[in-house]
């Protein structure tokens, strides 16, 4: 595995799909509330990262990561990822702090499911800074717990997904405003993802919707796990396939690699699990309730 996207898998995801991990600092406060600062324009578009900077006509997307950024009504960024691993959509706010930019990124669920199964979106921030080389190059630095700040570990705390986790620091805004004043940029912030280059494709292309097929129907089924194509060794659907997409009901069977897996029985729309279910998460023999909307995790245990 080339470094670049050891570097992502490891520092920017630790999905519980992938072996033990500890994923960065995360806090519960944002530094600000979206709106209050004005992101840099230059972060909207498709980033391509990869060991190496890719030349024109050498972008291989099963070989590198893809981060797609477009702008929300709201006056946040929505972000896409996209690997052959994984494929994670987030949302994030730009902050302003004594003439520092920062950005504060939360995942959208399911990909914190495990630990929220409950709620629509991930309730931590990650706080990222973006350093710009030129208008189509950038590196991405995100915290991690520093060495040696006992005031920090004292309110830092492991939230479990499974095989892999994430700190937390509970901490009001005013605390987190106090903790970045009292740590250097450098020691915060020490570790660089990257770098990113721009690359002349739409994010839309890579924010649309990613289909799953079953090999033996044809039928396809939206991915709505977070995971990528790499990850899976089949997909079945028991149903109907309605032009071309899983309908009705039926059991919708997800394997993957690590001999992991997702088992869902109940109704799918248009290729997507909607309304209350019963679902099986791994090996567990235990089935239990679920619910989605159009594809949307609401609930699952």
């Amino acid at each position: 595995m080339n470094p670049v996207r050891t570097t992502f898998l490891l520092l920017l995801t630790c999905l519980p799909a992938l072996a033990g991990c500890l994923g960065p600092t995360q806090f519960t406060s944002a530094l600000t509330d979206p709106g209050e600062t004005r992101y840099d324009p230059r972060l909207v578009g498709t980033w391509y990262a990869r060991a190496g900077e890719p030349r024109d006509g050498d972008i291989d997307y099963a070989k590198g990561v893809i981060v797609a950024i477009s702008p929300r009504r709201d006056g946040q960024l929505a972000i896409s990822y996209r690997s052959e691993r994984e494929n994670l959509r987030l949302s994030g706010h730009a902050s302003s702090l004594d003439g520092e930019v920062y950005y504060n990124v939360r995942p959208d669920l399911p990909s914190y499911f495990r630990a929220y199964p409950d709620a629509s979106e991930a309730p931590h921030f990650l706080l990222f800074r973006v350093q710009f080389v030129n208008d189509d190059k950038l590196f991405v630095w995100t915290s991690f717990l520093p060495d040696g700040m006992e005031k920090l570990v004292q309110k830092a705390r492991h939230v479990s997904l499974g095989v892999g986790g994430f700190t937390v620091i509970d901490q009001s805004r005013e605390e987190l405003l106090a903790t970045i004043r009292g740590i250097s940029p450098q020691k915060l912030f020490a570790h660089q993802l990257g770098p990113f280059f721009r690359i002349p494709e739409p994010a839309e292309r890579f924010q649309s919707t990613h289909w799953l097929r079953d090999d033996k129907s044809g039928c396809a089924v939206a991915s709505f796990l977070g995971l990528g194509d790499a990850l899976f060794k089949s997909v079945s659907w028991s149903g109907e396939c309605t032009e071309g997409k899983a309908s009705g009901r039926g059991i919708l069977v997800l394997d993957h690699l690590g001999g992991q897996g997702f088992r869902f029985e109940g109704t799918m729309v248009e290729g997507r699990p909607h309304g209350s279910a019963q679902c099986r998460l791994r090996k567990s023999a235990e089935w239990k309730s679920c619910r989605f909307d159009h594809g949307a995790v609401l609930k699952l245990e």
